[in-house]
């Protein structure tokens, strides 16, 4: 919960669901409202032709079912959860990843994993990437800024790939314009530049 707060914290309006309310229904519903989405969460892909699953406190998101997004305002979704960069590689289309199914809901831009994530360095990265995000860096430079400052800390172990380097950005890369001119500001904290957080790591530790 704390480094979701982190996160949460690097913009100036936000909504944090965890728990019981990180359901389907939210999902679906509020997503498209936000410029700024992270979903700490559960994932399970692979290469074969099962279909990707989002876990969410209720139930699951099938890729097929991001379709269900009706006209997202979302600029950038993070996908912090595993193997969300995964799936079956089909001839001349590409793999069908779940961030496959956001970028094709129509999400410029999306940060997914490439395999199985350490929570603890997907979260640190994560919170450092979302205060370079909010500080209007491009968001490829804020991803790389992050994984150098985790780099930077005094534990070899971190000098691991698994660690640092399982998220990819896709998609659009420019900053991120987090009050559009000539709004009230007061419209911006509400809802522009609010981030959508769906905590369920700690929910999923409980359940196993």
């Amino acid at each position: 919960m704390t480094s979701i707060k982190e996160a949460a914290a690097c913009y100036p309006g936000y909504t944090c669901l965890t728990g019981k309310d990180a359901s389907r229904r939210h999902f679906l519903e509020q997503l498209p409202h936000y410029t700024v989405v992270n979903v700490y969460s559960h994932a399970k892909a692979d290469s074969t032709d099962n279909e990707p699953l989002l876990f969410l406190s209720d139930s699951i998101i099938r890729l097929s079912e991001l379709q269900l997004l009706q006209r997202p305002s979302a600029l950038l979704v993070v996908l912090s959860a595993c193997q969300t960069n995964v799936g079956k590689n089909a001839a001349g289309e590409g793999i069908y990843s779940l961030a496959r199914g956001l970028a094709s809901a129509g999400i410029p831009s999306v940060a997914s994993t490439l395999r199985q994530a350490d929570e603890g360095a997907a979260y640190e990265i994560t919170a450092r990437f979302h205060s370079y995000l909010s500080k209007g860096m491009r968001k490829d430079e804020a991803l790389q800024k992050a994984r150098l400052d985790f780099l930077k800390k005094d534990n070899d172990e971190n000098l691991l790939p698994y660690y640092w380097a399982k998220m990819a950005l896709i998609g659009n890369a420019e900053p991120i314009q987090l009050k559009p001119a000539g709004y009230p500001w007061w419209w911006a904290a509400a809802a522009a530049i609010a981030a959508l957080f769906l905590g369920l790591g700690i929910y999923f530790k409980k359940r196993r």
